[in-house]
């Protein structure tokens, strides 16, 4: 059948030339254009944007930033410590108990979603309370955010931020060896391209693993339809750097145990994602157990940190466990 061309998508054209619009589709059997697998572009769109999907997705945020700001005010914490040069290259630690006392305490690192241009590190405190009970430190990362950045910076950003609780973990009673991290959405990409670091080619000082597990939820692992979609206005993806920062083309060291968690009521795409790389993960031998959380869409999912006994809090808490169990 001869191919037509609808609809379009922003590819980044380089430096020097910017961005322009692309206009490329298929024509089905059905006659209908399709810009990505059986989607048309308006198909595509639908599936990636989570906030027209979920109409209240503001009461969520909102209740995000005050169970957030409520936990701040009485916890143990260090907010705003500086790992890079941008001001947005800023982490707050959050302790457990009596910081003072601590010895070689294990470290989790969570990265918030957005899309990779929205949200601030602020509104997801509230994720480190079930874990410090638990005698977790808890680092929350903040990076810089698109259009300012690009993508390819945002995931060095946050692998610098690993290798600053990596290196600094003596100087606040942490363990570099029980580094785990988790992330949410964009989060969970950039958790994932951390996971696939070569550390020692990123700073020859680092051993060949330093985040030894890892947990995602509801993530991107894929960025051809991220590129395709609406939201490659913002992001200026290009064809090449899709590939380079796409965890499905870099698939995470044999040596790590990874967590893959999305929720039951997600779009079909945010489904799909997460099935094919656990299975991508399985087939190259990674210890990577898939979770299915019911009654949950993209946000709603996030639920799953309050107290102890969250679905994703206690599988943080298992590979903490297991990590230490192995020492």
């Amino acid at each position: 059948m001869r191919a037509e061309y609808s609809g379009f998508a922003w590819e980044h054209m380089g430096p020097r030339c910017g961005r322009q619009r692309v206009e490329y589709a298929i024509l089905s059997a059905k006659g209908r254009r399709l810009i990505y697998r059986d989607f048309s572009q308006a198909q595509l769109d639908e599936q990636y944007n989570n906030l027209a999907r979920i109409p209240d997705h503001e009461a969520y945020v909102a209740r995000w930033a005050a169970d957030s700001e409520r936990y701040r005010s009485h916890a143990n914490c260090r907010l705003d410590i500086a790992y890079g040069d941008h001001p947005r290259q800023r982490l707050d630690l959050f302790f457990p108990g009596d910081s003072l006392s601590l010895r070689s305490a294990p470290i989790h690192a969570f990265v918030h979603g957005g899309y990779w241009y929205a949200q601030a590190k602020e509104n997801f405190s509230y994720v480190a309370d079930g874990l410090t009970d638990s005698g977790i430190i808890v680092a929350v990362i903040e990076y810089a955010l698109c259009p300012e950045v690009l993508i390819s910076e945002i995931v060095r950003q946050v692998r610098s931020a690993m290798s600053w609780l990596w290196f600094n973990a003596g100087t606040f009673g942490g363990d570099p060896q029980c580094l785990s991290a988790s992330g949410h959405s964009a989060g969970a990409h950039l958790v994932a391209m951390s996971l696939a670091t070569d550390w020692p080619t990123f700073d020859q000082r680092l051993p060949i693993n330093i985040v030894t597990s890892g947990v995602t939820i509801g993530g991107v692992f894929d960025l051809e339809p991220i590129r395709l979609s609406f939201l490659n206005e913002t992001l200026g993806l290009d064809r090449i750097t899709e590939r380079r920062e796409s965890p499905m083309q870099n698939l995470p060291s044999d040596q790590v145990s990874l967590v893959v968690m999305v929720g039951s009521e997600e779009s079909s795409e945010f489904i799909r994602q997460s099935n094919d790389f656990a299975s991508a993960c399985i087939g190259k031998g990674i210890d990577t157990k898939l979770m299915v959380i019911p009654d949950h869409h993209h946000i709603s999912v996030m639920d799953e940190f309050r107290g102890p006994n969250g679905e994703i809090t206690a599988a943080i808490k298992q590979q903490v466990e297991r990590r230490q169990n192995a020492e």
